[in-house]
C-alpha cells in the first residue's frame, strides 16, 4: 500500500509538472441502503474501493471503466464507461438493486378457502390475499407481519412474523380451529395384536383439549360406554377388554365449545392365548392318540394341527371346530411319532400355536401264530394272522421258552419278511424252537406275540449202497444228512428191521462189515442221530461177496529201437492175488505179484534190430499174455503256417511226428482262399501238391505260397496322410504282398493324435506297418478343443513351473512326469477313477458336463516353511463358446466357487504350505426354463395365465400383456424393485449362487361375485435343472413364510383371495454342502441345511446317541430338525457332510429360562437381535462352555432369557 501511495504521488507530481490536461471522476451510488451495506466503486483494474461521492483526479483524457463491488443481497450496478476530458470532472451514477425473498404459508386445513396477506411497511399497506401453499415472491428481506382472513365458524390464527431472507423462502404453518371440534379420522383398533390389550390409534385433530374413548360390543352408539378421556395423545391401550368379545371403538374430540358427535367406529379384539399343558398319549392306545390341553379363556373352539416333524410350518390341520379340550386322533399309523399343536379360536380370531407335544399309538400284537411240528425234514414253517397296518414282520426264534416281552430276549435268530408265512431253514432237526412274531412299519414295531413251539424231523439216510465187490467183506455207504451228528448201521438176515441188530455207529458216511462169510447175503439199515433225537430207518439194502475176476489194460505195447518203459494196469477183485513174468531177458519187470487192482511197471532195453517178447499175468483160474514189440521210426517235419493233409489226415503247421521206416506218405499243403501254392523246398524240391514220398530217413519239408493282403485306410477329423512319403486320397483300399512293410506318416504341422490299427492306438508318426494280414487303419486327428493351464511359483533353484492340458475331443490320458528332487510348485491332474497323476486328460465328446480334478502343491519341498503363492494362468480364448467353466475347491465338484467364469479372468493365485490341495474345473450347461400355469374359474373372460422363468447365458425378458377387460385369474412376474414393469417371461443370466423371481397373482380378478375365489398354479419339476433347491415364500422380499419347501416334491399351489394381488417369491439356490468335524465324545450341534432324510443314523451314521432339550429335561432324539440344538455323542473324531437346502428361518419361539437352539446358515449376532431379554448365551466347544453373543452355522447354543 505504501508503494502504491508513493507511485500515485509521483504520478500526480509528474502530471502537474509535465501535463496540465488531466481530468477527474466522481461516482454517486444509489440507494442509500446499499451504501450502508458497503456498496463501493473503483476504476477497473484498481485494487482499492471508494465510497459514494468520492472524486478522484489525475485521469488522462480517454475512456475509463468504472466497476462496482459485490455485496450480499444486492444486485450490483453494471460496469460503466467514462470518457475523461481535460480539466473536467466526469460524474457517474450507479444503482444497486436489492434482491428479494419469497413467502410460503401453509394453512391447515387447506379445504376451507383460508387466505393470508403481508403487511408492506415500505408502502404503508398490505399485500393481496393469497391461498395456502402458494409461494409469493418479491418481498423485502427482514421481519414481515402476516395476517389471516376471517372465515365464519372458524377461529383464525393470530398474526405472525416471518423472517424473509434474500433469495430464500420464508415458510410457516398455521391452524384454523373449528369452533366445534373436528372428528378424529383414521381410527384403528388392533385385531389380535396382543392377548393382553387392544391398541387404539387415530389421526390428530387441531385445536382440541381432550379425546373421549367410547366402547361397545355392538356397532351401536346407544350401547357405547366411555372408558377413558385423554389429552395430547392419539393412541390408547385398552387393558380391560375380554377375549370373548369383539369391540367397537369411537373417539370423540372435545374443545371449549363442546364434544363432537360419534363418528365412524373401528372394531378390534384380543388375541387368544396359546393353549397350555398339551399332552399327546405315548402308546397308551392301539387304535388312536389322545390329545388333551387346558382351556383358553375366550376360546369357543380349537384347531388341531399335526406333523411328523417338530416344525409347525410342516403341520397340517386335522380338525378345525373341536369344542372340548381333548381330541382322539384315529388317522395315525402305529408307532409313528406325531407332533401336535393346538390353536384356540372364536368367531373373530384364531390364536397362536400351543407348544408342541409328540405322541404315538401302539401296534396291535400279532395273533394266530402257528409253527409246524415235525412236518418237514428241511424246514419249520410258521404262519400268523395278517396285521392290516404292518408293512413287514420279524419272526423271532428262541431255543428256550421266552420269559420277557422284549423282542430279542433269548433270540437265536430273526427272520424279516413282508409275508404272513415264512419257513425257518436254519433249524436243527428234532430240536424244539419257540416262535414269536413282531409287526413292523416305517416307524416302529409291536410287542412280540405269544409264542408257539415248532420243530422239524431228522431225515433218514438215502442212497444206501452195500458192496458185492469183495470176497470177504461188505462196504456200506450212504448220503450224509443235514443235522446228523452220527449214524447207526444195523444188519439182518432179511429185509425186516425187526430181525436186525446194530452192527456199528459212524460219524462218517461209510462202514464195513468185516469179515463176511464168502457167498453170504445180508441186509443193512442206516438211521441218523443227533443230540435231540433220531430218524426213521432207511430202506434195506442187500450186500454180498463174490469170486475173483481179472482185467488187463492192454494186449500189446510197441517201442522204437531206443527202448523205454511202460505200465500195465491189472483190475482184480479185491483180495484176489496174481503174479507176472517175462519170457525175454531184455524185458525187466518191477513187480512180480500183487492182489486186487494194481499196475505192472516194466522197462525195455535198446536194440539194433526189431524184436518181440511177452509179459504173462496169472491169477486164480486166469492167464493173460501182453506182446512187447521193438521196431525202427523216422521223423517227418513240415515248417511254415497253415495246414497239411498226410494220408487224408489234417494237421496244423508246423508239424513233426514219427512214422515207421519205409512208410509211404501223401502230403498235401492246404492253401487259403486268397493264396496260391508255388512249390516244396527242403529235402524235396517239387511243384507237385499233393507230394508222394517214401520215408527212408528223417525228412524236412517247406511249403511256399503267394498271399496278397489288403490295407483299408481312412481318417477321423481333418488331416493329410502319406504312404512311403507319397500323399494319398482318403479313404483308400490297397493290396500288398504279405510281409511287406509300409511307412505311414502325417505332416508335423497337422493336429495328429494317433493311428487306430485294428482297434489298437499307435501314437508314433511316422510309423512302419508290417502287412502280415489285412489291416484297417484310421488316422485320427483332433476334433474338439484343448487348453493349457500353467502353474508358476518363485524360482528357488528347483523346478518352479508345471503345466497340464485339459480338453474334450479324442480321448487321451498322458501320465504326469515323476516329481523332481526339489520344486517350489507342482501341479497335475488326478484321474477320478484310478487317481493316477496325469499331465493331459482329454475326454471323449458327447457329455453335457465334464470335471477335471487338479492336484496342486503351491509351496513345494524347497525354501522357507511359511505359506507361498503359486499362480495358475490360462488363455480363455482356447475355451469353447458353449458351457460354463468354473473352478471350485475340493475334488467332488461341489465345493466353494473360487473362479466363477474362466472366460472372464485368466489367472488365480493359490497360497499354501507344503501340501497338496485339490481343485475341480467344471464344464456344465446349467441353462433351464420352466413354465408356470395359472388357471381360475371360467366366467367368460380371461381365466388362464402362463409365465416362464429360467437361467441361461444372457438375460431375456418378455413384457406381460395388458390387463384384459374381464378376468378371473392373472399371473405375471415383477422385476422388484421396479414395480412399473410386468413380465410374462424372465430369464436371468448365469453367474450367481441364488436366483429369485417375484410372482404377482390375482386369484379372483375383476369378474363375478366379490367373495374370495381360488386360482391354481401348476408346474412340471422335470423342467428344472437337476441341481440346486427350489422353494417358494410369501411376499416379494424373499424373507416371508415358506409356502413350499421343495418345488420338486409338490407340483401345484392353490391361491385364494379377493380381487387383489398376492406376491410370492420363488428362490433357486445351488447351496454347497456343510461339513461337520465332530470330536470324540459329546458335541453340541445343529443343522444349517434341511436334509432329505432327518434320521440321526443317516446324518451322523457313527453316532452313539443324541439328546434334545425340552421343558427342563433331556429327550432322546432319533430325528434331527433344523433350528434346534442337539447333544450328539460319537466314539471317534470324524468329519460328516450334510446336504440339502439352506436353513434360513429366524430364531423365534423362545421361552423364559433355558433354550437349546440351533443356528441357521449364516453367522448372526443373536444377542443384538433378541435385545435386553437375553441374559447369557453359551457355546460348547472342545470340552468347555464359552460365553458368546453371535451364533455360527453347525453349532447348538444355550440361550437364557428373562
Amino acid at each position: 500500500m505504501t508503494r502504491r501511495i508513493i507511485c500515485l504521488i509521483l504520478f500526480l507530481w509528474a502530471s502537474s509538472a509535465f501535463a496540465l490536461d488531466t481530468g477527474s471522476i466522481q461516482v454517486i451510488i444509489e440507494p442509500s441502503q446499499a451504501i450502508s451495506q458497503e456498496a463501493r466503486w473503483r476504476p477497473k483494474g484498481w485494487t482499492e474501493w471508494y465510497e459514494s461521492g468520492r472524486t478522484l483526479s489525475g485521469f488522462s483524457p480517454k475512456k475509463w471503466v468504472v466497476e462496482f463491488k459485490n455485496i450480499t443481497c444486492w444486485e450490483k450496478a453494471s460496469d460503466q464507461n467514462v470518457y475523461v476530458e481535460p480539466n473536467h470532472t466526469s460524474i457517474v451514477r450507479g444503482r444497486y438493486i436489492q434482491e428479494r425473498g419469497d413467502i410460503l404459508i401453509n394453512i391447515i386445513p387447506n379445504t376451507i378457502n383460508a387466505k393470508w396477506c403481508a403487511v408492506l411497511e415500505e408502502v404503508g399497506g398490505t399485500s393481496s390475499w393469497y391461498d395456502s401453499g402458494v409461494k409469493i415472491s418479491e418481498f423485502i428481506p427482514g421481519k414481515t407481519q402476516i395476517k389471516f382472513i376471517d372465515i365464519p365458524g372458524w377461529e383464525k390464527p393470530s398474526d405472525i412474523y416471518v423472517d424473509v431472507q434474500c433469495n430464500g423462502i420464508a415458510t410457516a404453518s398455521v391452524n384454523y380451529c373449528k369452533k366445534i371440534a373436528q372428528a378424529p379420522e383414521m381410527i384403528n383398533a388392533s385385531d389380535g395384536r396382543s392377548n393382553q390389550y387392544i391398541y387404539l390409534s387415530w389421526s390428530d385433530v387441531p385445536c382440541i383439549e381432550t379425546f373421549s374413548i367410547w366402547r361397545s360390543t355392538q356397532n351401536n352408539t346407544e350401547t357405547a360406554e366411555k372408558i377413558a378421556e385423554i389429552s395430547s395423545q392419539t393412541a390408547y391401550t385398552d387393558t380391560t377388554a375380554s377375549p370373548d368379545h369383539m369391540y367397537y371403538y369411537w373417539v370423540r374430540s372435545v374443545n371449549k365449545h363442546g364434544t363432537h358427535e360419534f363418528g365412524t367406529p373401528d372394531s378390534g379384539y384380543l388375541m387368544l392365548k396359546s393353549p397350555l399343558y398339551l399332552n399327546a398319549s405315548d402308546g397308551d392306545f392301539v387304535d388312536s392318540i389322545k390329545i388333551e390341553w387346558a382351556p383358553v379363556p375366550g376360546g369357543m373352539h380349537y384347531e388341531i394341527w399335526r406333523s411328523t416333524q417338530n416344525n409347525s410350518t410342516t403341520a397340517d390341520r386335522i380338525a378345525s371346530t373341536v369344542s372340548s379340550t381333548n381330541f382322539i386322533d384315529t388317522t395315525v399309523k402305529p408307532e409313528c411319532h406325531y407332533y401336535y399343536w393346538v390353536k384356540a379360536k372364536n368367531d373373530h380370531v384364531t390364536g397362536p400355536n400351543s407348544p408342541s407335544d409328540d405322541g404315538f399309538r401302539e401296534f396291535e400284537i400279532v395273533k394266530g401264530v402257528k409253527a409246524d411240528k415235525g412236518k418237514y425234514y428241511d424246514q419249520i414253517c410258521v404262519q400268523w394272522d395278517k396285521n392290516a397296518e404292518a408293512i413287514a414282520y420279524d419272526l423271532i426264534i428262541a431255543e428256550i421258552i421266552p420269559t420277557k416281552r422284549k423282542r430279542d430276549s433269548q433270540a437265536v435268530d430273526i427272520i424279516s419278511t413282508q409275508n404272513t408265512y415264512v419257513c425257518d431253514v436254519a433249524a436243527i432237526p428234532e430240536r424244539r424252537y419257540y416262535y414269536r412274531v413282531v409287526a413292523k412299519n416305517e416307524c416302529g414295531e409291536s410287542l412280540p406275540s405269544a409264542h408257539d413251539i415248532g420243530y422239524m424231523r431228522l431225515k433218514y439216510p438215502d442212497n444206501i449202497y452195500a458192496s458185492c465187490d469183495y470176497s470177504n467183506k461188505v462196504q456200506i455207504t450212504w448220503n450224509s444228512v443235514i443235522g446228523a451228528e452220527f449214524y447207526e448201521i444195523w444188519k439182518g438176515p432179511n429185509s425186516d428191521i425187526s430181525s436186525a441188530s446194530m452192527l456199528d455207529s459212524s460219524i462218517i458216511r461209510t462202514a464195513y462189515d468185516d469179515p463176511v462169510i464168502p457167498g453170504q447175503d445180508m441186509y443193512y439199515f442206516v438211521r441218523s442221530r443227533n443230540a435231540y433225537g433220531k430218524s426213521e430207518f432207511s430202506d434195506p439194502i442187500k450186500g454180498c461177496t463174490q469170486s475173483c475176476t481179472y482185467e488187463v489194460s492192454t494186449t500189446e505195447k510197441t517201442f522204437d529201437l531206443n527202448g523205454g518203459s511202460g505200465s500195465i494196469q491189472i483190475a482184480a477183485t479185491q483180495g484176489c492175488e496174481w503174479n507176472s513174468f517175462s519170457n525175454q531177458s531184455w524185458i525187466h519187470l518191477s513187480e512180480s505179484s500183487a492182489s486186487g487192482t494194481a499196475a505192472i511197471l516194466y522197462s525195455v532195453d535198446a536194440s539194433e534190430t526189431s524184436r518181440t517178447g511177452t509179459i504173462t499175468i496169472k491169477g486164480t483160474n486166469f492167464e493173460k499174455n501182453v506182446s512187447i514189440i521193438q521196431q525202427q521210426y523216422l521223423i517227418l517235419s513240415i515248417q511254415g503256417s497253415g495246414q497239411v493233409n498226410i494220408n487224408n489226415e489234417t494237421y496244423s503247421l508246423p508239424f513233426s511226428d514219427e512214422f515207421e521206416g519205409s512208410s509211404s506218405l501223401m502230403v498235401e499243403y492246404l492253401t487259403s482262399e486268397s493264396c496260391q501254392f508255388l512249390y516244396w523246398s527242403g529235402d524235396y524240391q517239387s511243384t507237385n501238391n499233393p507230394l508222394n514220398i517214401q520215408l527212408s530217413s528223417h525228412t524236412n519239408l517247406i511249403p511256399n505260397q503267394s498271399c496278397p493282403v489288403n490295407l483299408n485306410i481312412s481318417a477321423l477329423g481333418e488331416g493329410t496322410v502319406s504312404i512311403d512319403n507319397e500323399p494319398i486320397h482318403l479313404p483308400l483300399i490297397e493290396s500288398y504282398e504279405k510281409g511287406t512293410i509300409i511307412s505311414l506318416s502325417t505332416p508335423e504341422s497337422s493336429d495328429f493324435k494317433y493311428w487306430d490299427i485294428d482297434g489298437t492306438q499307435v501314437i508314433l508318426n511316422p510309423y512302419d506297418l508290417e502287412m502280415d494280414s489285412d489291416k484297417t487303419v484310421v488316422a485320427t486327428f483332433n476334433t474338439g478343443w484343448s487348453m493349457n493351464i500353467s502353474a508358476m511359483a518363485e524360482n528357488l533353484g528347483g523346478a518352479y513351473k508345471s503345466s497340464i492340458v485339459i480338453g474334450v475331443g479324442l480321448e487321451q490320458q498322458i501320465p504326469a512326469p515323476p516329481l523332481p528332487p526339489k520344486y517350489s510348485c507342482n501341479m497335475s491332474i488326478s484321474d477320478q477313477i484310478s487317481w493316477d497323476n496325469l499331465s493331459t486328460q482329454i475326454y471323449p465328446e458327447g457329455e453335457k458336463s465334464y470335471t477335471w480334478v487338479i492336484s496342486l502343491n503351491p509351496h513345494g519341498n524347497i525354501g522357507p516353511a511359511e505359506p507361498r503363492d503359486c499362480t495358475l494362468t490360462w488363455n480363455p480364448e482356447k475355451l469353447p463358446p458353449e458351457g460354463i467353466f468354473q473352478i471350485r475347491e475340493g475334488y467332488d465338484g461341489s465345493g466353494s466357487i473360487i473362479v466363477r467364469d474362466m472366460r472372464e479372468q485368466s489367472q488365480i493365485v493359490i497360497n499354501g504350505e507344503n501340501e497338496y490341495k485339490n481343485y475341480t474345473i467344471t464344464l456344465s450347461d446349467t441353462s433351464w426354463r420352466a413354465n408356470f400355469y395359472a388357471r381360475g374359474i371360467n366366467l367368460g373372460g380371461t381365466y388362464k395365465s402362463t409365465v416362464t422363468i429360467g437361467v441361461e447365458s444372457t438375460d431375456s425378458i418378455l413384457p406381460a400383456p395388458p390387463i384384459p377387460p374381464g378376468f378371473t385369474c392373472r399371473m405375471t412376474l415383477i422385476p422388484v424393485p421396479d414395480w412399473s414393469k410386468e413380465y410374462s417371461s424372465e430369464v436371468q443370466a448365469y453367474g450367481n449362487d441364488t436366483y429369485s423371481w417375484v410372482f404377482a397373482i390375482n386369484p379372483h380378478g375383476n369378474s363375478g361375485s366379490p367373495e374370495a375365489r381360488s386360482c391354481t398354479i401348476t408346474w412340471n419339476p422335470e423342467e428344472f435343472t437337476p441341481s440346486g433347491y427350489y422353494k417358494l415364500r410369501e411376499g416379494y422380499d424373499g424373507t416371508g413364510e415358506i409356502v413350499i419347501s421343495d418345488l420338486r416334491q409338490t407340483t401345484q399351489l392353490v391361491v385364494t383371495g379377493k380381487n387383489e394381488t398376492k406376491h410370492f417369491t420363488l428362490i433357486w439356490s445351488e447351496s454347497t454342502p456343510f461339513d461337520y468335524e465332530l470330536k470324540k465324545g459329546w458335541n453340541l450341534v445343529s443343522l444349517p441345511r434341511v436334509p432329505e432324510n432327518n434320521a440321526l443314523n443317516l446324518i451322523f451314521p457313527d453316532a452313539v446317541v443324541a439328546y434334545a432339550y425340552d421343558q427342563g429335561e433331556y429327550i432322546k432324539a432319533d430325528v434331527l430338525n433344523p433350528g434346534i440344538g442337539y447333544w450328539v455323542q460319537v466314539e471317534e473324531e470324524h468329519t460328516y457332510t450334510l446336504n440339502g437346502p439352506v436353513y434360513d428361518e429366524a430364531i423365534d419361539s423362545l421361552v423364559s429360562g433355558w433354550n437349546l437352539i440351533g443356528a441357521g446358515d449364516v453367522e448372526m449376532n443373536l444377542k443384538e437381535q433378541l435385545g435386553d431379554s437375553v441374559i447369557v448365551i453359551y457355546k460348547y466347544d472342545d470340552g468347555e462352555y464359552i460365553q458368546v453373543e453371535s451364533v455360527e452355522p453347525g453349532f447348538g447354543y444355550w440361550v437364557n432369557l428373562e
